[in-house]
């Protein structure tokens, strides 16, 4: 199946390509929004994780009020969150919803 992304964002464009290029896609934030107390995040290998503000300690800390005030680091390694300075990345979202990663991850 072939991959689609669509944006018209030239930061957007130049995020998915570089993570692409560098090999890095997997772990790369192509896109990021909130839904309720819920956030998405796309990778730019075009994965969508979801994962809960209170399933993470230092995301059930953000106001509802401030969760969709984020920011996507320009590389896309993270996604940042300034007043309160939170940072968090693909990986650190895969070990709180995804038992495998997290054992391989510990056990590495």
């Amino acid at each position: 199946m072939p991959k689609l992304f669509v944006t018209e964002k030239f930061e957007d464009i130049n995020r998915i390509l570089h993570a692409w290029c560098d090999g890095v896609e997997k772990s790369t934030v192509a896109e990021a929004w909130v839904d309720g107390d819920i956030l998405i995040v796309k990778t730019c290998s075009l994965e969508r994780l979801t994962i809960s503000f209170d399933q993470l300690p230092w995301l059930a800390k953000i106001p509802a009020e401030d969760r969709d005030s984020f920011e996507i680091d320009s590389f896309g390694n993270h996604l940042h969150w300034p007043k309160q300075d939170v940072h968090l990345n693909v990986n650190a979202i895969r070990c709180a919803v995804d038992a495998n990663f997290r054992k391989n991850v510990i056990l590495n």
